[in-house]
């Protein structure tokens, strides 16, 4: 499930160009469905002709919902997708795949109002003074101001740092949270394979009210397993904050039954 964002017109969506999705497969024309049927798809016939792609008008603010279908090419029903090359995918060509910046450190991030827009500037500088290598601050763009957009890029140019944005609405689908917080919760975790481009390998989130005290490039280069995800477990090196942390008393500390808390303030 994919969001695209576009100008008011006519578009159309189709397959990639010169990719291995596009050897292997053509798209079939359907008509469109309301938002909730979309998700069930029309069916359609077999043998209808191949089209180039489906046609989208955008003229209002509402968002819609499409589907694009597509079948197997004659002579191609038992070939497959990923082929013998791992590395090859339905975006990218087989024959010439994107360079992925494996150097850049990506730091993804979000923040609510003035004080958070403040305490992120001070998140980001804290990276940058203790992390190696070239950074690139990916910020969730929905509640910044454009005063903080101005801002930190002029911040990025001073101290050597590239900062980027991305966005998404809550899907018609998934459940609406009524609690803010509770949906800036799951906008940091629920749509990470949807929110970044495809060459960002791996990205480390941190909370906006965060100074970084080591170098996030010990967590970039951490070998994760296989796993989505990793949590770094929370620090108490700091012996003052340890009155703060629940976790240390009453239901979490019988839970956690001397296992580490982790927190996703901070994670891969």
């Amino acid at each position: 499930y994919f969001q695209l964002r576009s100008q008011p017109g006519a578009w159309k969506i189709k397959l990639a160009s010169n990719t291995r999705s596009e050897e292997l497969y053509e798209t079939v024309q359907v008509e469109p469905v309301g938002f909730a049927r979309s998700w069930y798809g029309p069916s359609f016939d077999a043998d209808a002709e191949a089209s180039d792609g489906v046609d989208i008008v955008v003229s209002d603010f509402e968002a819609s919902a499409h589907q694009l279908r597509v079948r197997k090419r004659k002579g191609q029903e038992n070939v497959e997708l990923l082929g013998e090359d791992d590395q090859s995918s339905w975006f990218f060509s087989s024959k010439k795949k994107k360079r992925r910046s494996k150097d850049t450190i990506h730091v993804f991030s979000l923040a609510t109002g003035s004080l958070y827009e403040r305490m992120l500037k001070i998140m980001m500088l804290s990276v940058r003074k203790r992390t190696t290598g070239p950074i690139k601050f990916w910020l969730f763009e929905n509640y910044l101001t454009p005063a903080f957009k101005d801002g930190a890029r002029a911040l990025g140019e001073s101290k050597g740092f590239d900062v980027a944005y991305v966005t998404y609405k809550w899907p018609e689908w998934l459940r609406t949270q009524t609690v803010k917080q509770r949906i800036i919760w799951g906008y940091k975790i629920l749509f990470l394979d949807v929110l970044f481009p495809l060459d960002v390998p791996k990205i480390i989130y941190v909370d906006a009210d965060q100074v970084v005290r080591g170098n996030l490039r010990e967590l970039w280069d951490l070998d994760l397993q296989g796993h989505a995800y990793g949590y770094t477990p929370f620090c108490d090196s700091r012996k003052e904050t340890l009155g703060y942390q629940f976790w240390r008393s009453g239901y979490w500390k019988d839970h956690l039954r001397g296992k580490p808390y982790h927190i996703s303030a901070l994670y891969v």
